[in-house]
């Protein structure tokens, strides 16, 4: 018997174009700085002072998001600021969540992650609902990060 080969469904690239540019655009209020596009997810203001990366989920059958944290160039660009920013944004909602670098550095060795063949480092960053509640599973069991407090 042969096995179908599964294909990922992707959102369109207008709908993540669009949710990135609202995210950046709350997260530069919230700042009071003109944080503009660098390169594909990274942003930064003229200072380069606030650095921000945003990455975009849609909703899976779960009922969960599903991010990739790269250590390069993502982790790596965060560090590079005063103020580092991993902005979370989901397809399906008006809001995101604007993640400190350094909240993210404290969770780093407690998140799952792949390890490609070349040795380069991603993270998956899960999130899900509870009670009205998101939240970012950490690899220890029942252990999450709140994201409420983060919220733009």
């Amino acid at each position: 018997m042969e096995q179908g080969r599964r294909t990922q469904q992707r959102s369109p690239r207008e709908i993540i174009d669009n949710k990135k540019i609202t995210s950046i655009e709350r997260l530069a209020k919230r700042e009071s700085a003109a944080i503009q596009k660098r390169h594909n997810s990274l942003y930064s203001d003229p200072a380069d002072e606030v650095h921000a990366v945003v990455v975009v989920s849609k909703r899976y059958d779960d009922g969960g998001y599903w991010y990739a944290y790269h250590e390069d160039p993502q982790r790596k660009f965060l560090s590079q600021g005063k103020k580092g920013f991993l902005v979370l944004s989901m397809t399906d909602k008006e809001f995101a969540f604007a993640v400190p670098f350094h909240v993210l550095e404290l969770v780093w060795n407690d998140l799952h992650q792949t390890v490609s063949d070349s040795g380069r480092i991603y993270k998956h960053l899960l999130t899900y609902e509870v009670d009205g509640k998101f939240h970012l599973r950490i690899r220890s069991v029942d252990t999450h990060l709140e994201l409420d407090p983060y919220k733009v």
